[in-house]
């Protein structure tokens, strides 16, 4: 027996031996570990280059740059630059870590195919430029956030929540449904971007928002900016090679005399081979918003032409008279004339702005007059419901008013449009300038009275 046992260990030995002297004699094979310049530094191996032999196995270590963020490493043909699959001719242990190992298992005998091993980096995500920015004066109450990437690719789950996010938050925060905040269909495509609190306030993913607000004694209350911005999205950004990010004022907008602070967090990425590709930091700014305003808002352009009454099934607009002084300049002596007894129905297309920095209010006035007995009424109506995008077109919208008191009797009526900003400046429907004002009123003829219940 005992020489059986010393019969196999020699034959062990021997064949140990000569693996050793294969070894011993195999070829050493330059390996080239790289890295695109301005990226990082090679740290192993040494000097960027392994000289192994079949079978070896070498450390891999990788010092990305700040502006640059470590994805990979991979494996490539170094007379081609074209990428070899792992574990082909080299195989690293996990590409994924920046740390790891590469073992040599064979080397082609290919003259054109030379294995090498690079470290991709991807160049993260930097802010070039962050709207409003911070003034003495201050920046319009109305203005939207708009900040811009150096990246066109930014991921829309930075600002949009997932599924498995909503879920999450609702264990976390006893949030429900209805809590969520649902973006605008062309621009958000209905993603959710938010969520209410139980104290009402909004909250945004990857931005947070706080603020204080000067008060009439000098003092500094608390305020919440973020309740004030609503359906952000990515847009391309004109002039520069990025995109921009925008979070939409609401209307009506923000305090005045705020200051607005708010942070991006360091989690916003574009996704380069599945990876998120994040910033280096995260990014505060903050800014002022204007006093009160005393500027006008003006009409974008003519409204003489974009009011119309519902006569039967047919719209027609109402007949303009001008009004300088005691004098009246009839434009049109053809005045509509409804008999329905029950409701009018209206509708507009106009479009105004204010440059005051305060904003429009989100509805205009429809001013009544009734000079034979010096009854009056305003009637408020959702801007937006009319506001069109052109100059032309049908108006999206109507706008029905039912005939109360005021609209009783049987006669002519004449309307005015006013619109007001923010601040409560007022703007009539008019032309001509301050000094010789010139007022533009609508008229409508109704054939009959009112119904009475």
């Amino acid at each position: 027996m005992t020489s059986c046992d010393d019969f196999l260990k020699a034959k062990e030995t021997r064949a140990e031996i000569e693996k050793a002297i294969d070894y011993a004699n195999a070829p050493v094979y330059s390996i080239k570990v790289e890295a695109d310049k301005d990226s990082g530094i090679i740290t192993k191996p040494a000097a960027g280059e392994a000289r192994v032999k079949v079978t070896d196995t070498f450390n891999l270590s990788f010092n990305s740059e700040q502006d640059y963020q470590f994805i990979k490493w991979e494996v490539y043909n170094e007379a081609t630059n074209q990428p070899i699959e792992n574990g082909l001719y080299l195989q690293i242990e996990d590409p994924l870590k920046i740390d790891t190992s590469c073992t040599v298992l064979n080397y082609p005998e290919n003259s054109n195919i030379t294995p090498a091993v690079r470290a991709i980096a991807a160049e993260r995500p930097q802010i070039s430029l962050a709207r409003p920015q911070h003034s003495e004066t201050g920046a319009p109450r109305v203005s939207n956030i708009e900040i811009s990437f150096n990246k066109s690719n930014m991921d829309p789950g930075c600002i949009y929540y997932s599924e498995d996010e909503m879920s999450e938050l609702k264990q976390q925060l006893g949030l429900s449904d209805s809590d969520f905040l649902q973006g605008d269909e062309t621009l958000c495509n209905n993603q959710y971007y938010g969520y209410i609190d139980q104290e009402g306030h909004k909250h945004f993913k990857n931005i947070q928002f706080s603020g204080v607000q000067l008060n009439s004694y000098g003092e500094y209350d608390p305020v919440f900016p973020g309740d004030y911005f609503c359906d952000p999205y990515f847009t391309e950004d004109a002039g520069f090679p990025g995109c921009r990010l925008i979070y939409q004022s609401t209307n009506p907008p923000i305090e005045i005399n705020t200051t607005v602070y708010y942070t991006l967090n360091k989690e916003f990425c574009y996704i380069q081979d599945g990876i998120p590709v994040k910033m280096r930091e995260s990014k505060p700014y903050a800014y002022l918003t204007m006093p009160l305003e005393d500027e006008k808002p003006v009409f974008h352009r003519d409204v003489l032409q974009y009011i119309q009454v519902k006569v039967g099934n047919e719209w027609k607009p109402l007949a303009t008279f001008q009004e300088l002084g005691d004098s009246m300049l009839e434009n049109s002596s053809q005045i509509p004339e409804s008999s329905d007894t029950q409701n009018i129905e209206f509708r507009f297309q106009f479009e105004a702005e204010d440059h005051g920095g305060s904003g429009l209010q989100p509805t205009f006035q429809l001013y009544l007059m009734k000079s034979s007995n010096n009854s009056s009424k305003t009637y408020e109506i959702p801007y937006s419901s009319i506001k069109m995008n052109g100059s032309k077109g049908t108006p999206p919208n109507s706008y029905i008013i039912e005939r109360g008191t005021e609209l009783q009797n049987a006669g002519e009526y004449k309307f005015q449009i006013i619109i007001l900003d923010n601040d409560n400046n007022q703007r009539q429907a008019h032309e001509g300038d301050i000094d010789h004002p010139m007022y533009v009123y609508y008229k409508l003829k109704l054939t009959k009275a009112a119904a009475t219940n």
